[in-house]
C-alpha cells in the first residue's frame, strides 16, 4: 500500500482509474472462490492454503513493475485469486484442525469457557 501513489504517478493514473484497477482485487477473489473450494476437497485444505499462499507471496513483488494500467489490474487480480484462495483455505484449514482436537483453538473463546 505505501507504494500505490508512486505506482500511480509512474503509471499516470487518474483517480477513476486507480478504483478500477484496484478491483482487480475484488475480482481475483471472487474466481479464486469456486476454483479453491473444489482444490480443498480435492487435495485438502493444507495443500490448497501452500499452493494459494505461494500465487499470492508470487505476485506480490510484481505489483510494482507493472508497466502499464492495464497490467497491474492483471496483477491486482492474479493477486486476489492468491489471496481470496488462501484465506478461504486457511479458514478450511482452522477448521480441520479444531475438528480433530475436538474443542476450539481461538484464543479469545479459551477466556469465555
Amino acid at each position: 500500500m505505501s507504494r500505490v501513489p508512486a505506482v500511480v504517478g509512474e503509471l499516470g493514473m487518474s483517480t477513476g482509474s486507480v478504483g478500477t484497477v484496484m478491483m482487480g482485487m475484488a475480482i481475483g477473489a471472487f474466481i479464486s472462490f469456486p476454483i479453491a473450494g473444489r482444490l480443498i476437497d480435492t487435495i485438502g485444505s493444507g495443500r490448497t492454503t501452500v499452493a494459494f499462499g505461494l500465487l499470492f507471496f508470487g505476485a506480490l513483488p510484481l505489483l510494482g513493475i507493472m508497466p502499464a494500467a492495464w497490467a497491474l489490474m492483471l496483477g491486482l487480480v492474479i493477486f486476489g485469486i492468491g489471496n481470496g484462495g488462501l484465506d478461504l483455505a486457511m479458514n478450511a484449514q482452522g477448521i480441520e484442525i479444531e475438528v480433530r482436537a475436538g474443542r476450539s483453538t481461538t484464543l479469545a473463546l479459551r477466556w469465555l469457557v
